[in-house]
Formats: C-alpha cells, sequence, structure tokens
C-alpha cells in the first residue's frame, strides 16, 4: 500500500497490520482489564491512534489513481483502504459518544467495498463513478470531530452487541444475509483490538484479536462457499459458537466487564 512520508514512525497499525494477523508464540490469555478501555482518555486514544493511520493512508489523489487505474496491486492497496475505513468506521459506532458514523465515511466504506466485491468485472465501473462523484473522496481528508462516550455508555452499548452476536451464533442455521451479519459484528469488535494488539504484539490484546480475526476468516470463507453455491441458509456449527463464546469472555475481561 502506497503511504505517505513518515508512516514508519506515525502509525503503530499499520506498521504493524500483518504482525498481529500471525500467530502468536505462545498463548496469552487475558486475566485483567486493558487500560486503554477505563476511562474516556483511553478510548479517546484508540481513536486518534486510527485517525493517525487514516491520515497516512489516505490521499485524495492516490485514491482517484486507485480507482482509474486497474491492476492486481491496485486492488490490493484498494481492499486496504477498505479495511482501514472499516476500523474507523467501527471506532466512531462502538466508542463515539453519539455512536453514529460520518455519513461520508460510511458511504465511502459501503461503496469501496462494493466495488471491491466486483473488481473484476465492469460493472465495477458504476461504483467507480458513484466513488469519484462530487466531493467524497476530498471531504475524507478531514474527518470530523470525535467525542469519546462514557466507559459506562460504552460498556453497555457492547454488551447488546454480545447478545445481538449470541443471539445469532445460538442459531443452528441462518439465513446467508444473517450469517453475514453475524460476522459482521464479530469483526466490529475484532477492530476494537487492533490498536492494543499493534501496540502490544505477543501480548494479551495481540492474542486475543489472532482469536478473532480466525473466527471472521472462518466465517467469512462459510459466507463466500454459500453465495457460490447459491445457498439460501448456513450452518452455525457448534465449534463456531463455542470458538465466539470463548473469545467474548475474554474481550469481556479485556474491557472490565469480568
Amino acid at each position: 500500500m502506497e503511504m505517505r512520508e513518515g508512516l514508519g514512525g506515525g502509525s503503530i497499525l499499520v506498521k504493524n497490520f500483518e504482525a498481529i494477523r500471525t500467530k502468536p508464540i505462545a498463548e496469552a490469555i487475558p486475566t485483567k482489564p486493558n487500560p486503554l478501555f477505563q476511562s474516556q482518555e483511553g478510548l479517546a486514544s484508540l481513536f486518534v491512534e486510527v485517525i493517525t493511520t487514516w491520515s497516512h493512508i489516505f490521499d485524495p489523489a492516490n485514491i482517484r489513481s486507485l480507482l482509474t487505474t486497474p491492476s492486481e496491486q491496485s486492488f490490493l492497496q484498494l481492499k486496504k483502504v477498505r479495511r482501514i475505513a472499516s476500523i474507523l468506521t467501527d471506532h466512531f459506532r462502538l466508542l463515539g459518544e453519539n455512536h453514529s458514523v460520518p455519513v461520508n465515511l460510511d458511504s465511502f466504506r459501503y461503496t469501496l467495498g462494493k466495488h471491491n466485491d466486483i473488481y473484476d468485472s465492469s460493472k465495477r465501473q458504476k461504483y467507480v463513478d458513484k466513488l469519484l462523484q462530487g466531493d467524497l473522496i476530498d471531504s475524507l481528508s478531514d474527518i470530523e470531530r470525535f467525542t469519546p462516550t462514557s466507559v459506562e455508555d460504552f460498556q453497555g452499548y457492547i454488551t447488546n452487541l454480545f447478545d445481538e452476536i449470541n443471539y445469532l451464533s445460538s442459531q443452528p442455521e441462518l439465513i446467508v444475509d444473517k450469517f453475514h451479519g453475524l460476522r459482521i459484528k464479530v469483526r466490529q469488535i475484532a477492530n476494537l483490538l487492533q490498536i492494543p494488539a499493534a501496540q502490544n504484539l505477543q501480548g494479551e490484546a495481540h492474542w486475543l484479536f489472532f482469536q478473532f480475526f480466525n473466527i471472521t476468516e472462518n466465517l467469512g470463507s462459510k459466507h463466500d462457499e454459500g453465495k457460490k453455491f447459491h445457498s439460501k441458509f448456513l450452518e452455525v456449527k457448534p465449534q463456531i459458537k463455542k470458538d465466539i463464546d470463548s473469545a467474548l469472555g475474554h474481550f469481556k475481561t479485556i474491557i472490565g466487564l469480568n
């Protein structure tokens, strides 16, 4: 991915983006809360780190070039931009005072995802046109101000997300869209662990992020297989439920709910 000058010392997430997706050498089960989730200042610092990453990867001129000069390299770079956009989106949604995502960011993330899904098709052009329309790309150079929620509100909001995940993962099977929704919800939690994991490789957050990463990869593969064979329903296997329950239990420890 092309980055702006100074990236090496400016974004811990980009520096360790691939490293946190590598299995830690040793098991590091969380035993205590992570201070980053214990105060408004900590929640705000997580957002600052994500914004630092965004500011280094998001160059409007480069984005336009990637969209209008298709190639394997352009595709890989746009996939990474979309991943960071999703991480930023989830920090707004889970940690922000109003739990709302800026409309321009959400539109960009969604449309770029649709574009990437059909990258090798001629139909991608309609998404290119939509992304290039107006000032959408330029407007994302300066993300609007972020006000962190309180720790109590964050814990309440995330508890509702736990309940939604638990309900979906408890079903013996789900329609394909609901199955995909389960993956998205699990990934939202995983995204909150990316900064703590990147800040302390081989530590508890890295170990736990890798558990969530494996779950989302597994769910993604099952979803893609279902779509390939035009399945209406996908089985939620007991092992998936077991893995999700285990990861959520450890996440509750990380954020001080256990």
